[in-house]
């Protein structure tokens, strides 16, 4: 959003801090969960999206923002890759937009493939974990839940 907008102050943001402006997203072929989890949260809340628009790229975004055509609804890295003078990123705290993440792996499993890989999860989602920015609130096809911690079973 510009750093003009009401809402630029707050650490986190809402849908309902948008309901007046205009949004720019992701079409829906290019990033289905993220727009269907907007889209359908926005309808729960009985938000009337000023004008929507659809977007392609990261770039995109950034350009329509920049000139002044709205708010973007992006993921978390997106956000991070397109840092710019004038423009701030804030996560979403929707509750109902949030997404847990699992890791499960069978125990009697010896593949060193498969336990680099856990390896590799595990250190990646503790570092995107650390950073509030890269708290990304989603819709799980199913229905909401919330982003919490990686779990081994």
């Amino acid at each position: 959003m510009p750093d003009t907008h009401p809402a630029a102050s707050k650490r986190s943001v809402s849908l309902s801090d948008f309901a007046s402006d205009s949004w720019i997203v992701f079409q829906e072929q290019a990033h289905p969960l993220l727009y269907r989890s907007l889209m359908g949260h926005a309808e729960w809340l009985r938000i009337k999206i000023r004008k929507l628009h659809h977007i392609l790229s990261e770039n995109e975004a950034v350009h329509l923002v920049s000139s002044d055509f709205g708010i973007s609804l992006i993921t978390p890295a997106t956000g991070q890759r397109t840092q710019q003078p004038g423009i701030v990123c804030r996560p979403l705290s929707d509750e109902l937009l949030m997404l847990e993440t699992h890791l499960c792996i069978r125990k009697e499993d010896r593949s060193n493939l498969v336990n680099a890989f856990c390896r590799t999860f595990l250190r990646r989602h503790k570092e995107m974990r650390t950073e509030p920015q890269l708290r990304l609130p989603l819709w799980d096809s199913i229905g909401p839940v919330p982003l919490e911690k990686a779990k081994i079973a």
